[in-house]
């Protein structure tokens, strides 16, 4: 009889967990595209406890968003376009979801293109972001980098997106440029 009891409070009490979660906890539990769709904003239904060393709680499930990108969900890669103008996210987080969106163009090109003229910024600089960690300093790299994706971009000939398309490709070859005009220097 105890065991039961105990069985039935805690089905209770999960039950009430689970149907409080904010559409943000929701997606981080199960990352599917569906959940992707119904997020605004990265909001939690408690208050994050106080620590001081370590990534915050937000910090943590943007990586399982950025896992999600990177497998080329088109519903995560747009969350994470929508999220950067959140005012949830801070500029370390941000730059995190600058670098994690432009995974997705050589992979997604169209797909890329298409988030961008929805929830992209006038200059197209989604393209040209890259992990500070990996690039920093590697400017044959970054070259190399650009030019994977202005190659992937350049192979989509949707009309519909020509214009962004344009766009992206001009930022990508300034880029190249630069890193090209860096390469040898110390």
């Amino acid at each position: 009889m105890m065991p039961r009891y105990f069985f039935m409070l805690f089905i209770i009490f999960w039950s009430r967990n689970v149907m409080c979660a904010t559409p943000w906890e929701t997606y981080v539990a199960v990352p599917s595209s569906e959940h992707a769709r119904i997020v605004t904003e990265p909001r939690y239904g408690d208050a994050e406890p106080q620590h001081s060393d370590g990534p915050g709680r937000l910090e943590q499930d943007l990586r399982v968003l950025g896992a999600q990108i990177r497998a080329g969900d088109a519903d995560a890669f747009h969350l994470a376009l929508r999220l950067r103008k959140s005012s949830s996210v801070d500029g370390a987080l941000g730059e995190f979801l600058d670098f994690t969106v432009s995974d997705f163009l050589r992979v997604h090109p169209s797909a890329f293109l298409t988030g961008l003229s929805i929830y992209g910024t006038h200059n197209c600089v989604e393209a040209v972001y890259t992990d500070p960690d990996v690039f920093s300093d590697r400017f044959a790299a970054q070259a190399y980098e650009f030019q994977r994706r202005l190659d992937a971009i350049g192979a989509v000939r949707s009309k519909r997106l020509a214009s962004i398309r344009d766009l992206c490709m001009q930022t990508l070859r300034s880029e190249i440029r630069t890193a090209q005009s860096h390469i040898g220097s110390p």
